[in-house]
């Protein structure tokens, strides 16, 4: 990268700091700060799910998988849009419906209150370290793609500014500035997959020099066969029923019927895009055999082939696809703690400004445990 392309990066995160900052506004009520107010359209909602469905793990961890086994992993992705669309026609509006904040709120009428709060405090925990995971990735990514190989530069850039918008906007700042992070990820891989497959040589490219099973949709042998798909397509159903952190989008749609049309939207949306990641990682297995850590070959692609300004472009959609994910995250994490522990349980006559308070405190000590949790890591 070069001036002009952290120029490029450096004016997107002001802009989204500005862009979630304005959201402060209209943060009056706790529903307005955990839902962006309950108002939240269906092509809106769809963009955003669509934004949280993919982050670096696409254009990193599955591209990975696709130069080391093939294409088959392309069914991680496509065994979640079906999850997202049984989701969204049969389960979301359901909860919907009940008006229902978080799972663990859900929990509570099936079971009991001890067991809301027990979920509560795990996944508090389970989402803190999960985005400590998401967030090492992307800083890893980062100093490979850009040539600044400072980790601790990265963990800075990618958590600060969205801490900060998150803070102040809550899901009204994670929707919006979801709207434009997915425009700017689209546009960042429609660049790198044409890029990618000329260098290539396109599809004959791709078949002339791959072996016949990297091309093979469903492996006859192997990890990803037709076990694998119905394994994952089960825990699919699982993540788009329950995950907070996909969930907590869904749950500021305006009415029931905008939840289902918004989640069939974003899994038919989301269906193509899994060819934005896995042929650049074909692609790369014929341009850099034998690489010994197979998560670096996007990386490398964009490094080596991408021209600068252009390059900036590039690093902003992938910069738009980690931030959507953090922000959407944070947000779960402080509606499971306000809603579920501290209103619930620690203090049920809380007024809305102790409430949204108390939120914000807990969106900040969840992004510093993420920024723990990406040193940790590394460590494990």
């Amino acid at each position: 990268m070069n001036y002009a392309d952290y120029i490029i990066v450096f004016v997107f995160l002001g802009a989204m700091f500005w862009l979630g900052s304005i959201f402060y506004r209209w943060v009056g009520s706790s529903d307005d700060y955990y839902l962006a107010g309950r108002r939240l359209t269906p092509f809106i909602l769809a963009a955003v799910l669509a934004a949280t469905n993919v982050n670096l793990y696409s254009f990193v961890g599955q591209a990975g998988i696709a130069y080391r086994e093939g294409i088959s992993i392309i069914w991680q992705t496509w065994t979640g849009n079906m999850a997202m669309v049984v989701s969204g026609l049969f389960i979301l509006p359901v909860f919907r419906r009940l008006r229902i904040r978080t799972i663990p709120e859900f929990l509570e009428m099936r079971y009991s209150k001890g067991v809301r709060t027990i979920v509560a405090a795990l996944w508090v925990f389970r989402l803190s370290f999960w985005l400590g995971v998401v967030l090492y990735t992307a800083a890893v990514a980062a100093t490979i793609i850009s040539g600044l190989d400072s980790f601790t530069a990265w963990v800075l850039v990618f958590s600060v500014v969205v801490i900060i918008y998150t803070v102040l906007g809550g899901m009204w700042s994670v929707a919006f500035t979801d709207v434009i992070q997915f425009v700017f990820m689209l546009a960042g891989a429609l660049i790198l997959l044409p890029v990618a497959m000329h260098a290539a040589g396109w599809w004959p490219g791709l078949v002339s020099r791959l072996p016949a099973d990297a091309l093979a949709l469903v492996k006859s042998g192997g990890a990803y066969n037709w076990k694998f798909i119905l394994a994952i397509f089960l825990l699919g159903i699982e993540w788009a029923c329950v995950d907070q952190g996909l969930l907590q989008r869904a749950f500021g749609a305006e009415s029931a019927r905008s939840v289902a049309k918004s989640l069939v939207l974003a899994g038919i949306i989301t269906t193509p895009f899994a060819l934005l990641w896995n042929l650049p990682g074909l692609a790369a297995r014929i341009l850099y055999p034998g690489l010994t850590n197979a998560d670096t070959a996007v990386p490398m692609l964009i490094a080596n082939l991408i021209p600068n300004v252009v390059l900036g472009v590039i690093v902003v959609g992938l910069l738009s696809s980690q931030l959507s994910t953090i922000s959407g995250n944070l947000n779960g994490v402080a509606t499971i703690f306000t809603s579920d522990i501290f209103e619930n349980t620690l203090r049920r006559a809380a007024d809305q400004k102790t409430v949204i308070r108390v939120a914000r405190i807990v969106t900040v000590a969840a992004g510093l445990g993420m920024i723990f949790f990406a040193y940790w890591v590394p460590l494990l």
